[in-house]
């Protein structure tokens, strides 16, 4: 017998990157409805394209939130030299990008790069599975389409290279003579070994404008790579305890950090990162056959839509549209609208890291509170 009363159920999938597993948890309330609902859906299969929105929708609402996280005056005048290079990895987006801002502050030109790295699409090492299938790598190109293009609003153009970023990295800062390379760091195994063989390669060059003679040894004078924390919801350095004490429970994380730290601000940017150094060539976006893969289409359930540009429509779908109407939510709030809608100041840099880099926010409706955590393994 079905009972009509809600009850709280909690669903489970995973995720594989390149060599980690994202643990996706979901709760959600249900009924007898929303049962004969699910059946229904699954006697007939549609497409949900998440988010619901036009692509002219997305460009109005991105073109806000750029707006609003762009610093009009304040970042003071741009006193760097030489180039700096932008090594994006699973970070494809352009707001709250720490490396992005950091490489602008620092240099007269950003160099903006992508490695089309063919390891990410081969197949692991035990039992030969594939490391990415056709529908992530769609995903993947519609998150560089999308950040090629923002890059471009911003002055800048993405160049994307084909091959190993230990190759390419170390040879494009020969070639353009950057004095440090940016990017966001990463905690798996196979990223940190090619953030290895990176550094070890940059260190065997050295820019013509750190001298490069007299006492000093060589690896003080080489080309840099610059480590940036990026991808949590709560900074690393921010966090009341080392990672080596690092709680074995979520609850007990949940509460050391709400009660001892701060979530920080999303970081504004200029108007303008360029101008790029002169590139001859800055490549196209890829596409599925050229991986190596055959491109496939959603047939059911729902098609997430690559990109920044898409995360920020997400967020604006979700809140602005499934949480706007308060008699349905009532009982998990109070009456004010304020409490909802202030959560999207913090939200709205957040989404996109998490998403972007395929992991997730995770919503949770607890009497009488709303909030919003994330959870990974």
């Amino acid at each position: 017998m079905i009972k009509q009363s809600f009850s709280l159920t909690k669903v489970t999938a995973f995720s594989l990157s390149q060599s980690k597993h994202t643990l996706f948890t979901f709760h959600y309330k249900f009924s007898k409805t929303n049962m004969h609902a699910s059946f229904s859906a699954r006697a007939t299969p549609t497409v949900k394209h998440v988010p619901e929105l036009s692509p002219e929708e997305m460009d109005r609402i991105r073109e806000q939130t750029f707006q609003k996280y762009t610093s009009v005056s304040g970042l003071g005048e741009r006193k760097g030299k030489g180039v700096a290079i932008v090594w994006f990895r699973n970070d494809l987006r352009v707001l709250d990008n720490e490396a992005l801002f950091r490489a602008w502050v620092s240099s007269e030109a950003i160099l903006p790069v992508y490695c089309v790295d063919p390891t990410l699409f081969g197949t692991t090492h035990y039992f030969g599975l594939p490391k990415t299938g056709a529908l992530r790598e769609q995903f993947i190109i519609e998150c560089l389409t999308d950040l090629k293009r923002n890059l471009v609003k911003r002055g800048l153009d993405l160049l994307i290279q084909h091959g190993k970023p230990e190759e390419i990295i170390p040879s494009l800062a020969k070639a353009f003579k950057a004095h440090t390379v940016y990017a966001h760091k990463e905690t798996c195994s196979e990223e940190v070994k090619v953030e290895k063989l990176v550094t070890r390669k940059l260190q065997e060059f050295v820019p013509p404008s750190s001298g490069g003679v007299g006492n000093e040894p060589r690896s003080l004078n080489a080309t840099k790579l610059e480590l940036l924390w990026g991808s949590t919801m709560y900074h690393i350095d921010d966090l009341p305890f080392g990672c080596e004490s690092l709680p074995d429970v979520y609850t007990q994380f949940r509460k050391s950090v709400e009660s001892k730290s701060r979530i920080r601000n999303c970081i504004r940017l200029p108007a303008s990162l360029g101008p790029p150094p002169e590139v001859g060539d800055w490549g196209c976006v890829p596409q599925v056959t050229e991986l190596g893969l055959q491109s496939e289409k959603v047939s059911k359930g729902m098609k997430f839509i690559g990109g920044e540009s898409a995360a920020l429509g997400r967020v604006h779908d979700y809140f602005w549209k499934k949480v706007r109407d308060l008699s349905l939510i009532c009982d998990y709030c109070t009456a004010n609208a304020t409490g909802i809608f202030q959560i999207l100041y913090p939200v709205s840099c957040l989404f996109i890291s998490f998403s972007v880099g395929y992991q997730v926010v995770f919503c949770s409706f607890f009497y009488p509170s709303f909030s919003i955590s994330l959870v990974q393994r």
